[in-house]
């Protein structure tokens, strides 16, 4: 490997790195470009940035340079492209402020869910505090549409959460004609107590091995599911209402099925006949 090679396959073009940090409004109207043969660094569509131009950080030069080629060219062991590199990120940090402090001002802002949780049924009554809001307005739990969506004021919201899929923490989003705001994390759905009201196949082999589909209500939040008291395997909770498992192994008749829930257990007597 010469040294020209081995310069070049530590430096490498700073700005398109950096790119992915950038708003995709910044990055869907300006190319912003850099390489070792071309170190100026600024954008082509002459936004009015500062400092203008961009400058580029101090080329190598001297005893570290590689004649005859170009002076960023540095020795096999890399020392000078470490510090031209190191030097033209603290450049870069410094253009991405002066980006940043020409963006406009969010239009739209999500900063409080309260109450932050609720049933996975749904039906919890939940204000939205925030800027920017006006009607008409949409809310989603999780991509899911919030009922009675009423805008309070231009900071509150008011709705109704709806039904959960599974137990656990989920986004919400608020549209507003001056946009949308995001808050991920902010509203959990927790479990309800548990019904089983179908069992299909409901008829089974002793030897267990069955594969069956419970249905009932709150079945979200099952930890374990139960034939006669014995804890069947492969159990799937697929939403609120239905879960798949596999029977276990039990002696001949008809036991009692149980849907294993902190908030309350869901049982079908007799919901199932070993054969």
């Amino acid at each position: 490997m010469t040294a020209t090679t081995a310069f070049r396959t530590e430096e490498q073009p700073v700005w398109p790195r950096y790119r992915a940090n950038l708003p995709a409004d910044i990055t869907g109207k300006t190319a912003w470009t850099h390489s070792i043969m071309s170190p100026a660094t600024q954008p082509n569509d002459a936004r009015p940035l500062t400092p203008t131009p961009f400058t580029d950080a101090t080329d190598v030069s001297g005893a570290n340079a590689v004649a005859p080629q170009r002076p960023e060219c540095a020795t096999a062991t890399g020392a000078a492209a470490i510090a031209k590199m190191t030097a033209e990120q603290t450049t870069v940090n410094a253009q991405l402020t002066a980006i940043a402090a020409l963006l406009p001002a969010p239009t739209t802002t999500l900063t409080t869910v309260a109450p932050a949780t609720g049933t996975l049924a749904g039906g919890t009554a939940v204000t939205l505090t925030g800027t920017g809001y006006a009607a008409p307005a949409s809310v989603t739990f999780n991509g899911v549409a919030a009922t009675n969506v009423v805008v309070a004021s231009a900071t509150s919201i008011t709705c109704v959460a709806p039904k959960g899929l599974l137990t656990g923490v989920v986004g919400v989003v608020v549209t507003v004609p001056a946009g949308t705001s995001h808050k991920s994390g902010s509203y959990t759905y927790t479990a309800l107590a548990a019904t089983a009201t179908g069992c299909v196949p409901a008829v089974g082999l002793a030897a267990g091995g069955t594969t069956v589909t419970l249905t009932g209500t709150g079945l979200g939040g099952t930890t374990s599911v139960t034939f006669g008291g014995t804890a069947a395997t492969n159990v799937v909770v697929l939403s609120n209402n239905l879960i798949t498992c596999t029977t276990p192994a039990h002696a001949v008749g008809a036991v009692n099925v149980v849907a294993v829930n902190p908030a309350g257990n869901g049982t079908m007597t007799n919901g199932f006949t070993y054969q």
